[in-house]
């Protein structure tokens, strides 16, 4: 697009001035007549645009958004937009960074092993039973074996309380067994209390995660055939 006065010569030529040449040297670009005086030799219009496609002339542009890989037109107001958030981790979050990370590697290690067993994997399933929304980080299916694996945040105490609700999470579920992978310390009461349910806890030390003999022994917690 072209912008500036528009310029219409004797001759009948019209264009921006841009199309004349530089100041003091304008020679019409259709007879070749210079241009000593355009105000003399020229009708002289206000400033224009001038499509470079078409060379339509208009006053005032139509801004508008063009997709780069089809082409698609799009006018303002009507162009499709995703809107995007960036969230900045708290203090907090930064500072259990290191456990947070531990704790989805040992749970990407337990999923390999459901994998390697020929288990169905579903993650971050979110399902509803008898008007109670039960959300689970994976469930594992083999036939009518039904495995899952919740991951806890490390702010989140495994107490009393929490345990309960997992327990009731857990036969909501109909689940055979279920790994709770915190790195928090529990108390031995809830220890206790969780593997009368078949729910096992797993701590995501270095040892456990650079060794794949004990993925594999955690693994057989959940799945006894894992082992």
């Amino acid at each position: 697009m072209y912008y500036g006065k528009v310029m219409t010569h004797k001759c009948g030529f019209r264009d921006v001035e841009e199309a004349f040449g530089q100041t003091e040297k304008w020679v019409c670009p259709q007879c070749k007549e210079g241009i000593y005086s355009p105000y003399e030799d020229c009708k002289v219009e206000g400033p224009s645009y001038k499509c470079k496609a078409c060379n339509t002339f208009f006053e005032v542009p139509k801004s508008c958004y063009v997709c780069k890989d089809c082409g698609q037109v799009y006018e303002i107001g009507d162009e499709p937009y995703v809107r995007i958030r960036k969230y900045k981790p708290t203090p907090i979050l930064r500072a259990l960074k290191n456990d947070i990370t531990s704790s989805f590697k040992l749970f990407d290690a337990l999923c390999e092993q459901f994998v390697k067993g020929k288990y169905e994997l579903k993650k971050a399933v979110l399902s509803d039973h008898d008007e109670t929304t039960v959300y689970w980080d994976a469930l594992a299916r083999k036939g009518k074996s039904i495995y899952g694996l919740l991951v806890l945040s490390p702010s989140e105490r495994l107490d009393l309380v929490t345990a309960e609700r997992i327990i009731a999470k857990k036969r909501t579920s109909s689940l055979g067994a279920v790994a709770i992978i915190t790195t928090q310390n529990v108390s031995a009461t809830v220890q206790r209390k969780l593997r009368g349910e078949k729910i096992a806890i797993l701590n995501p030390d270095k040892s456990m995660l650079s060794n794949e003999s004990e993925i594999k022994r955690a693994a057989a917690l959940i799945a006894p055939e894992l082992s």
